[in-house]
């Protein structure tokens, strides 16, 4: 057992991507039978019309798996701590937004408060009442794994048992596509996690000597999903600066 893994439990996970939203489904697309709809809307019926309004895609994504993640547990759960992640954030709010300013036009007051960085996560702490305390990240490619990570030291603290963790992310604009390092597409993956001893629950160890040379990476978020669809108890995932090792020692299949 390597003394710097870090072990976690996997309480719950839910996953949203165009088309793809139930067990079932995420099967398919993880053995390459279905694949994500061009277009699609998360139902957010849990959220007020007035609120809804103001989701962006990105947003609606993000709160669409945080609500079903923390559902699974009850109605009214709220974890301890959120940490929602994502590589780009509202870029596409913030890309009309500079586009307006190129064209001399006025800049959407709405728009421009909600083109940050934690827009999702002041979005869902309104719609689900959570007051605690939440973290916000964007760590390019090993943008999970940073989430993750973030969460481990949160539940280090005394007191926090359990830490939600959100990733959510929407395809680069068009002309910059051409800088992408991974594959693109709209996708959200919500993880409630909790402590564990070593030898329960998962880990995950950096793995620096071994990086894989992968041409056209996968988003670690999709890894993680098709790592815990398959029934494996071990998975390498390609990171920025290093490899990544998840393993699990309880299967878990929920979405």
């Amino acid at each position: 057992m390597d003394d710097n893994a870090i072990h976690l439990h996997v309480k719950q996970w839910y996953a949203w991507a165009p088309g793809v939203e139930d067990v079932d489904q995420w099967r398919r697309w993880a053995d390459g039978s279905l694949m994500f709809a061009i277009d699609a809307v998360p139902a957010l019926p849990f959220i007020k019309p007035m609120l809804r309004r103001r989701l962006s895609q990105l947003s609606k994504m993000a709160v669409k798996a945080a609500f079903e993640c923390l559902n699974k547990e009850s109605n009214d759960f709220i974890a301890d701590r959120t940490v929602f992640c994502s590589r780009h954030g509202e870029l596409t709010r913030t890309v009309g937004l500079l586009e307006a300013l190129a064209s001399g036009d006025e800049l959407s007051p709405t728009g421009f408060s909600l083109s940050v960085h934690n827009a999702a996560s002041g979005l869902y702490s309104i719609a689900r009442g959570d007051t605690a305390p939440s973290v916000s990240i964007a760590a390019g490619r090993d943008t999970l794994i940073e989430g993750v990570r973030e969460a481990a030291m949160l539940l280090a603290e005394s007191g926090i048992n359990t830490v939600l963790v959100v990733v959510a992310d929407e395809p680069l604009p068009s002309y910059l596509l051409q800088y992408a390092d991974e594959k693109q597409g709209p996708f959200a993956l919500a993880i409630l996690l909790s402590k564990a001893d070593v030898g329960k629950g998962c880990s995950f160890t950096a793995l620096y000597d071994q990086q894989q040379d992968v041409d056209s990476k996968e988003p670690q978020s999709l890894e993680f999903i098709r790592f815990m669809l398959s029934g494996s108890n071990s998975v390498v995932m390609s990171g920025a600066r290093c490899d990544w090792q998840w393993q699990q020692n309880v299967e878990m299949q929920n979405v």
